[in-house]
């Protein structure tokens, strides 16, 4: 395996990670001039998107795990099932919080945010009830075109999203004094719907044919696919909770309605950063079995976080940042100099992304996904004591705390999953995780054993 195999399976992943995080930034300038303002960014950042990804959660997973399991038709079949009564049963719960007196009991104890934000918020969840099921489906069939080579179908599922959301937002523009968070939620229910609808399209003509001609293996069941799908469901949702933790902390600082306009304008860039690097991940759950894969993931790791960094200290240390608040994100110049400055305590998110993307990888690939929790789980633990402390003390201003706050979080976070992975590293035979110079190993000279062979023996 060469660089080049990397690059040709990473980009047309990174193409629809691009588009998929191009799409918050996107919709905090659209909000911020729309009837509503930066009230209603607010309500939209601060407690509907962090609410329904928290929500969401156990279902982004899904994607890993079809892009793992999906070896044939039983398989897929028998993960499909499960993905679709996972995405009903939490869409339930989404519409039982947006549309029955569970929010006032819920939602607006527990993130107490300003009170001009309520009712918005209200509308905007209720607006996004599709969100979960859409994304489950969504994220079964991408893991399954993924497998089968058709990674190019993920990107042009993305890119119909993100026409979809656009084309939703200019038909508002046109219509006039629509509402900034009946606009923003409805152009992302739209969105997410219209790419379900094409990702299953797509999966009906490129994933069964491979699939009806593999050979069939005993699909994972019972407590075998509770023992890998429990840990990867508890991670992002581990990850996500400290999306409304931080949007809580920030409302009991100074000046909350401030940062949380400006929240999902920072998060929506660092986020687009991120995604490269989430692309990356499926790419090494799919490609980390071939020979001599293993130090060319590393070596691409490396590069990417390199960029990454190097993108985000240009932006930090220049203009450019303070330019793109205002002319794109629409921010006053006052509100801009804030998000720029936030910028140089985000750097270990996006740079150290792509080492945890390696590492998750080979522990899906050895079918040990629960270090995966513990990391994320360190991640929330870490971030929600300094953002509580943050909160009493009032050191600094509520946007800025959140990102030290996560910022610290994620170095602990990659601190413990490199050295989890090193165990997993060794069961699977990859070589040693610093050793680029050590002679092929036994997976990486091709041998014939199946990688979660190791994992099954001592689950």
């Amino acid at each position: 395996m060469a660089g080049r195999d990397v690059f040709r399976a990473f980009w047309p992943l990174a193409l629809s990670w691009a588009f998929m995080s191009a799409e918050l930034p996107v919709l905090a300038a659209v909000a911020t001039r729309l009837p509503g303002g930066n009230v209603h960014l607010a309500a939209f950042g601060g407690v509907v998107f962090p609410l329904a990804l928290s929500i969401e959660a156990p279902v982004i997973m899904l994607l890993s795990a079809s892009t793992a399991l999906s070896r044939d038709l039983p398989s897929y079949v028998r993960l499909g099932r499960f993905a679709m009564k996972l995405g009903l049963g939490l869409s339930s719960l989404h519409a039982l919080l947006a549309l029955t007196p569970l929010y006032d009991l819920v939602v607006v104890r527990a993130f107490d945010v300003p009170s001009e934000i309520v009712e918005p918020a209200r509308w905007g969840l209720a607006i996004m009830t599709p969100w979960t099921w859409a994304i489950a489906y969504r994220r079964f069939q991408q893991g399954a075109l993924i497998r089968a080579g058709h990674s190019m179908s993920v990107g042009i599922g993305t890119a119909v999203r993100f026409a979809t959301v656009l084309s939703v937002i200019g038909l508002a523009l046109v219509v006039g004094e629509v509402p900034g968070i009946v606009v923003v939620t409805g152009a992302v229910s739209c969105g997410v719907v219209a790419e379900a609808v094409y990702s299953g399209i797509a999966a009906r003509r490129h994933v069964r044919p491979v699939l009806d001609a593999a050979a069939t293996r005993p699909p994972l069941r019972g407590r075998a696919f509770a023992r890998f799908y429990l840990p990867l469901a508890l991670t992002p949702m581990l990850s996500m909770m400290v999306l409304p933790i931080g949007a809580a902390a920030i409302a009991r600082m100074p000046d909350p309605l401030l940062s949380l306009a400006l929240w999902p304008v920072v998060h929506g860039l660092v986020f687009h950063l991120q995604s490269y690097a989430l692309a990356f991940h499926e790419v090494a759950v799919a490609h980390l079995d071939r020979p001599a894969a293993y130090r060319v993931l590393a070596r691409f790791a490396w590069g990417l976080s390199a960029v990454l960094g190097g993108v985000l200290l240009m932006l930090a240390a220049t203009p450019v940042a303070r330019w793109y608040f205002v002319a794109f994100a629409g921010l006053a110049p006052a509100e801009a100099e804030l998000a720029a400055r936030v910028l140089w305590f985000v750097l270990p998110l996006p740079v150290l992304r792509p080492r945890i993307s390696l590492d998750h990888a080979i522990l899906v690939a050895a079918h040990r996904t629960h270090p995966i929790t513990e990391s994320v789980a360190l991640f929330l633990g870490v971030a929600a004591a300094l953002l509580t402390a943050f909160a009493v003390t009032d050191p600094m201003p509520g946007i800025v705390a959140a990102y030290v706050a996560l910022s610290s979080a994620r170095v602990a976070e990659t601190v413990w999953v490199e050295l989890r992975s090193r165990q997993a590293a060794r069961r699977l035979g990859l070589p040693a995780m610093a050793g680029a110079s050590a002679g092929p190993s036994r997976a990486e000279a091709g041998a014939d054993a199946d990688p979660g062979t190791a994992c099954r023996d001592s689950a």
